[in-house]
């Protein structure tokens, strides 16, 4: 038995559909943070999290194989324990430098 996992560009698909609003969406922050460029900084990175964080939950395509859904006992081909969902981080280094 040949294991193929097939690519599932999620990281790639979440920044082609998600980028082109973050530079509004940063300018907005820094009007509401009295351009605090860190302040600003952490809610797009938690912005930013909350999206990739979405789109692993919500990837569908290419869907499991029959016997990987009997394994999980679901159908969710970027979840199994959560782990990569839940290890999405950011940081933020300098600031108003």
């Amino acid at each position: 038995h040949t294991v193929t996992i097939p690519p599932r560009p999620f990281f790639r698909k979440m920044i082609e559909h998600k980028s082109p609003e973050w530079g509004e969406k940063m300018v907005t922050l820094l009007r509401a943070n009295d351009f605090d460029t860190a302040t600003a900084l952490v809610y797009m990175g938690e912005h930013i999290k909350g999206q990739l964080q979405m789109f692993i939950r919500d990837w569908k395509r290419p869907p499991n194989a029959a016997s990987t859904v009997r394994q999980k006992g679901f159908n969710n081909p970027l979840i199994e324990t959560g782990h990569m969902m839940n290890s999405v981080d950011y940081s933020v280094d300098g600031g108003n430098k």
